[in-house]
């Protein structure tokens, strides 16, 4: 290869003839002072066609490698993502993601989340949420709740108090007139292993007499009333009176006369 008048030595040994190849330009490396690095004058950096389509090869099995360099990148800025598929099964930690705008129709399920800080102002629908636990001391204002259905009651005895607007089922109302309640007189009769709660009773007389009510062991459980002729008692018991399990309800004049007495309450 001749050398051109305005190359020097130094610079013509970048480009001589291979020496294998006369006439095919050979690549070489040097040094900043001229000498041979290697690769050139027929050795493996000749510029063959060989070297060339092993070189293109390289190349191919470089741009199809999907998998030796995968977890080798570490950090990555990659601007904007969008998750056009369903991630693969597993665990996917994103990290922090800020959901800035309403996300799109149809099923989102985004597992376990931890809202750690105050909702902003406006709609917040959440869906079908399940509080699993007490929520945290404090204002815990929901806002309007409705409660589509509630568990079953258990089993046994739940009284939630007394409802005036509606009747019990296991109500009782009972009436005695007799002309000498001087003996204990039954009004209510007992009913095997259940106790008889009073909320209301009416007592009628046509004498002057005392009235006392007491169970048929005689357990006093309303002290003396006394009442003039033809007088008329009532009373409705904020607590109802509560008479023992296997008793009856008894009503006990001091004298003869008559005597009309009406209770309410239940029996369980």
């Amino acid at each position: 290869m001749a050398i051109d008048p305005r190359m020097s030595e130094r610079e013509y040994t970048k480009f001589s003839d291979s020496v294998s190849n006369p006439g095919q330009v050979s690549l070489k490396v040097v040094n900043p002072d001229g000498t041979d690095i290697g690769g050139g004058g027929g050795g493996g950096g000749d510029a063959t066609a060989a070297n060339q389509t092993t070189q293109i090869g390289l190349e191919t099995t470089i741009a199809g490698d999907t998998t030796s360099i995968d977890g080798k990148i570490t950090t990555v800025n990659t601007g904007a993502v969008t998750i056009s598929t369903e991630l693969p099964a597993g665990t996917q930690n994103i990290g922090d993601v800020d959901i800035a705008s309403a996300l799109p129709a149809g099923s989102n399920n985004i597992g376990d989340v931890d809202i750690a800080s105050e909702l902003p102002a406006g709609t917040q629908n959440i869906g079908d949420v399940d509080i699993a636990s007490a929520l945290p001391a404090g204002s815990n204002n929901i806002g309007d709740v409705d409660v589509a259905s509630l568990p079953a009651t258990p089993a046994g005895t739940n009284d939630i108090g007394y409802t005036a607007m509606f009747r019990r089922a296991d109500a009782i109302q009972a009436t005695i007139t007799s002309a000498d309640a001087s003996s204990a007189t039954a009004v209510v009769a007992k009913v095997a292993a259940k106790n008889i709660y009073v909320t209301d009773i009416v007592i009628s007389v046509d004498t002057e007499m005392s009235v006392q009510l007491q169970d048929d062991a005689a357990a006093v459980l309303m002290e003396q009333i006394y009442l003039p002729a033809t007088s008329v008692w009532s009373k409705t018991f904020t607590t109802p009176l509560l008479v023992a399990t296997n008793q009856d309800l008894d009503v006990l004049a001091s004298v003869a006369g008559n005597i009309s007495v009406t209770v309410t309450g239940y029996q369980v």
